[in-house]
């Protein structure tokens, strides 16, 4: 064989090694990060946020004023929304299968619905329910202020589906959507240079709540359809308990002053 043909082979079987391994590193990328109605971004930590994508209906709006809680404004001055009292949406996202944790961002910017009951909805993530009347203004309680919602998931068929539907035909919206793979049961999030965290464990019908928050906090527990099971108040570090549970799964909601995060639970026997 001459030595144009061997260079020719080699060059063909490196150039199939890098098209293979592109192919492949693209089917299992895990994360993703997705500024809703809005552009790229990239945040101050090196995080590119892509623009909109993975959508079905809904519509852009973005407004400029400044918003408090949290060091990426440009991620909550977007959004995508229900324009129509009957027409819901939903973005959707092909995933390995592993468990999630799926954070939804918020904020009420839209200045004429910036007070309690103009704007309720319901969110799901693969038919289970995790928002349910959800008003963005009274849980923040303000105009213009960031809140993140986080929960656990696992892809169904291959995907994992998060639908944004009315209640009361007052239309839903979102801001941004991190999806990035589950590592613990802590609820851990940094927000203006203060870190809040609490660990949770269960057993026997029950949750035990270890708490490493600077500062008040208010820890809410409630089931999939709203209905308020407990609320807790602390300071600082401690442990709270939620006793007598029935199994299944939970909304778990802690609140300070900085920030709410909220996570899905499963209660066993």
């Amino acid at each position: 064989m001459s030595l144009n043909k061997k260079l020719l082979r080699a060059l063909f079987a490196l150039s199939t090694v890098l098209l293979t391994f592109t192919f492949s590193h693209a089917q299992v990328a895990d994360t993703i990060r997705v500024n809703c109605g809005g552009p790229d971004y990239t945040d101050p930590s090196g995080r590119r946020w892509s623009a909109d994508y993975g959508s079905s209906g809904g519509s852009s709006y973005s407004a400029s004023d400044p918003i408090t809680g949290t060091n990426m404004p440009d991620l909550f001055q977007t959004e995508l929304w229900g324009d129509t009292q009957s027409a819901p949406f939903f973005y959707s996202f092909a995933l390995p299968q592993k468990s999630y944790t799926v954070k939804l961002l918020f904020a009420e910017i839209y200045n004429p619905w910036c007070q309690t009951g103009s704007r309720a909805f319901n969110v799901d993530i693969n038919g289970t329910p995790v928002l349910q009347n959800f008003d963005i203004f009274a849980t923040a309680g303000a105009c213009d202020a960031a809140l993140v919602q986080q929960f656990t998931a696992t892809p169904l068929n291959g995907n994992i589906q998060i639908n944004f539907t009315n209640a009361g035909d007052l239309h839903p919206k979102i801001s941004a959507i991190e999806i990035t793979p589950a590592t613990n049961t802590s609820i851990s999030k940094k927000l203006n240079g203060e870190q809040s965290k609490i660990s949770i464990s269960n057993s026997n019908g029950g949750l035990s709540v270890q708490t490493q928050i600077e500062g008040p906090y208010t820890l809410e527990l409630r089931n999939l359809q709203g209905k308020r099971i407990g609320q807790k108040h602390g300071f600082g570090f401690g442990l709270q308990s939620f006793t007598n549970l029935n199994p299944g799964l939970y909304l778990l909601t802690s609140r300070t002053s900085h920030q709410t995060v909220t996570r899905t639970i499963s209660v066993v026997r």
